[in-house]
């Protein structure tokens, strides 16, 4: 074996379990939406991102974070809800009014 053959098995082998660890997340995600007691954890999580809040502040650090707290809430909680089980993200929404 050639230490190409090698380099790109390794390659491979990082990507699979990249891959596998995606999905798993994904998976985990979907199961804590499917919980009524999930859905008011994320509610929580999506809350303390200020998604709703203005991100103006007169400090431009402040300001950053907002901005910063505001995408981590879209990326990490919003779209991925809105791509992995929307009817629960809606449900979620419904339970919390």
């Amino acid at each position: 074996m050639t230490a190409a053959t090698t380099e790109i098995r390794r390659t491979a082998d990082r990507d699979e379990r990249s891959r596998l660890a995606a999905q798993e997340s994904d998976e985990d995600f979907v199961r804590l939406m499917g919980a009524e007691w999930g859905r008011r954890v994320i509610w929580r999580l999506l809350g303390s991102t200020d998604n709703r809040q203005t991100l103006f502040a007169t400090n431009a650090t402040l300001m950053a974070h907002n901005a910063s707290l505001r995408d981590f809430g879209r990326r990490e909680i919003t779209d991925r809800a809105m791509k992995l089980c929307p009817e629960l993200y809606v449900k979620m929404h419904r339970e919390n009014r």
